[in-house]
């Protein structure tokens, strides 16, 4: 059996981030070195955006995934973890939710 492809894209937040459908994020002018990564005291992912010097911003891995495949959150909804797993990022894995249904 043919195992699937990752597929990359440019990420939504920052032109300089490529993002797969696994949850990877990577620099994209920087021989595709993995950004730095921490785990919140809630248990999510996060991604370290900026210069190695001076970190811009930290953003949730589960977010950005979504927003480079999907779009954009759409207002009042919420990312839902389909196996509960909150480290576990991959595309197949994620979907927005309305509010009301969590």
């Amino acid at each position: 059996m043919e195992e699937e492809r990752e597929e990359w894209r440019v990420a939504l937040c920052n032109d300089e981030l490529l993002v797969s459908d696994r949850g990877q994020v990577v620099l994209r002018y920087r021989a595709k070195r993995p950004v730095q990564e921490s785990i919140t005291k809630k248990g999510f992912r996060v991604v370290h955006i900026g210069t190695d010097k001076k970190i811009a911003q930290r953003r949730p891995l589960h977010q950005v995934v979504l927003e480079t495949f999907v779009g954009f959150k759409p207002k009042g909804s919420f990312v839902r973890f389909k196996n509960g797993n909150k480290t576990d990022c991959l595309l197949s894995n994620l979907e927005y939710t309305p509010s009301k249904l969590l």
